[in-house]
């Protein structure tokens, strides 16, 4: 795509210049790559919202095999999983897949339960470990000041008192 003439239909019409360039969504953090073929300029944005998957496992080591596939080849930023069935038998290099960080809670009484997260090594994010409950079990993470996700396992039976947070 030229710019030149797109640029004179920007100004006609007061666009913000980026009207000009061709942009193309990637996924992952917000950067720019620019490519210029043939005096035709390209920008790849990356998207500025991390992509996400969430998944009810019921049991998340034995899926391990599947996921170390599906992640990697994949554009994903965040995994989340609730009912990860973790417990501290289960050792975190168990889990690891390359390119991820993984985040655990686990469920302390009972079968079942917990939350667990697989975070892309690429994506600046901070993990909050001093937001505890008695109810639940979460992780909270921050990925910029304006985007916190919260993943949370609800326990059955949890009395309607207990979601007072």
């Amino acid at each position: 795509m030229k710019i030149s003439g797109r640029n004179q239909a920007c100004n006609k019409h007061k666009a913000p210049l980026t009207c000009a360039l061709k942009t193309v969504a990637v996924g992952g953090s917000a950067q720019n790559n620019i490519v210029n073929n043939n005096n035709n300029l390209t920008i790849y944005q990356k998207a500025l919202l991390p992509s996400f998957i969430l998944m009810n496992a019921r049991s998340l080591f034995p899926k391990m095999d599947e996921l170390t596939v599906l992640l990697p080849n994949n554009p994903v930023d965040l995994a989340a999983f609730t009912e990860s069935w973790l417990h501290d038998g289960i050792d975190d290099r168990l889990l690891s897949i390359n390119g991820f960080n993984c985040f655990r809670k686990n469920r302390i009484t009972g079968r079942g339960g917990g939350v667990f997260a697989y975070i892309s090594h690429q994506i600046p994010c901070k993990g909050w470990s001093n937001l505890e409950s008695p109810n639940f079990k979460w992780l909270w993470f921050t990925f910029r000041p304006k985007l916190t996700v919260c993943i949370v396992y609800h326990p059955p039976g949890c009395p309607a008192e207990c979601h007072e947070i």
